[in-house]
């Protein structure tokens, strides 16, 4: 998601509510000058209802239920109630085994509509990925593999606590922290139910806490991002080289070009956190956005920069830039959807459509304050709730509004979820 560097120009916001604001970026090629266009593929069939889990706040546990996503309203069965919050899910590639986590994982048949399996899982659960009839439980020490019962059929012990992952289509990748000492280096693991594993030593990737960094230190995200096949993962960092591996062989390629350049020397020993998010489109294009955060000098409080959205071409390594002021992005077959912020101290973030070549397809709002943004199939929903919650459900083709929900949303299941980690 390197081939010419990119230099964005930050601003800083005062206040942690603000959004942030970012000059555009000089001299910046134009993604259709440099990336070839892809072509979308087929979109997924959002007529039909989908599984979602909802937040009961009465007693702060989650019930799954069959869902509209036209209207975001129960289309169905009664619900299956969960008795924790959970933070947690992955749907199974049927469309209908549901897994959840909270302190347990639980596995819901939304045929019949029923728990089928709970069970307990020590290390706390972080992310829950599918992997062909296996469930990959990751935790704070180890990679933990379940049939579709529920049966603990492996157990992958991982070098250090997690920082992302992701499912492949026969494994599951996990990168890694370094150690507080800094002398022993992140590392990228992977696994597979049959407890068969690879890992290699990341000598050039920062992430986790850096104590020489910020006033108490910084923590260091980077963005992961695997391939459709599962044969190449990323590696994407806000200030350092990109890691390429081979996951086959688990040999590591640095690409010392970056697509983003979040912070000046000086700007970033104040920073308390960096966070990279990528994802890996159609024809080898990698999405990369992310933020980091700032300690306002004078008293002013905690403040972001924004890395903006970028791609870049991971066959060539060509990076452009789609727009420095994006802040947060939800990705839906083929199409990016982006949280685009506005002048500093005016409620105008934008809502705006890319596909996957950067070509920007369409743009709402300019008059909203910050909101966030979920996509499934057919629809975008873009949700605030500063004086209550409000839902604008859009097309995601056109952009069209097709209603408004005024309740806490439901979140809408998808079979591309990588419970990634952060």
């Amino acid at each position: 998601m390197n081939g010419r560097r990119i230099t964005v120009v930050l601003l800083l916001t005062v206040a942690c509510t603000s959004a942030p604001v970012v000059a555009p970026a000089p001299d910046v090629a134009s993604c259709q000058d440099i990336l070839a266009p892809s072509e979308r593929g087929p979109v997924e069939d959002s007529s039909r209802r989908v599984l979602a889990r909802s937040w009961i706040a009465q007693t702060d546990s989650d019930e799954v239920s069959w869902i509209d996503p036209a209207t975001l309203r129960p289309a169905g069965t009664m619900p299956v109630a969960i008795p924790q919050q959970t933070w947690s899910y992955a749907l199974h590639r049927d469309g209908r085994t549901l897994a959840m986590a909270a302190g347990r994982v639980w596995l819901v048949d939304g045929g019949a509509m029923r728990i089928t399996d709970s069970r307990r899982v020590r290390g706390g659960v972080t992310a829950l990925a599918w992997v062909g009839d296996h469930l990959a439980v990751l935790t704070q020490t180890a990679v933990v593999w379940l049939d579709r019962s529920g049966r603990r059929v492996s157990t992958t012990d991982l070098p250090a606590a997690p920082v992302r992952s992701a499912g492949t289509a026969d494994g599951f990748v996990v990168l890694t922290e370094h150690e507080a000492d800094a002398r022993t280096p992140p590392a990228l693991t992977w696994s597979a139910p049959d407890a068969h594993t690879r890992t290699v030593a990341l000598d050039r990737v920062v992430a986790g806490h850096v104590p020489d960094e910020g006033e108490f230190g910084a923590s260091i995200v980077p963005g992961l991002a695997v391939d459709d096949t599962g044969d190449r993962a990323v590696i994407v960092q806000s200030d350092a080289p990109i890691a390429d591996v081979d996951l086959s062989t688990m040999a590591v390629t640095y690409h010392d070009d970056q697509p983003m350049g979040l912070t000046s020397s000086a700007e970033a020993k104040l920073s308390d956190w960096s966070s990279v998010e990528a994802e890996w489109l159609a024809d080898g294009l990698v999405a990369v956005w992310g933020t980091k955060s700032i300690n306002v000098a004078g008293g002013g409080g905690t403040g972001e920069i924004a890395a903006g959205l970028s791609l870049v071409n991971a066959r060539t390594w060509a990076t452009c830039e789609i727009d420095p002021t994006v802040v947060d992005v939800a990705l839906s077959d083929g199409l990016m959807f982006a949280r685009a912020t506005g002048a500093e101290g005016r409620n105008d973030d934008a809502l705006v459509a890319y596909d996957s070549a950067g070509r920007e397809l369409w743009r709402r709002f300019g008059h909203r304050r910050m909101f966030d943004i979920d996509a499934y199939g057919r629809f975008v929903y873009a949700t605030t709730s500063w004086d209550g919650w409000i839902v604008r459900i859009l097309d995601a083709a056109t952009g069209e509004f097709l209603g408004v929900r005024r309740h806490r949303p439901p979140t809408l299941t998808t079979r591309d979820s990588h419970g990634s980690t952060g």
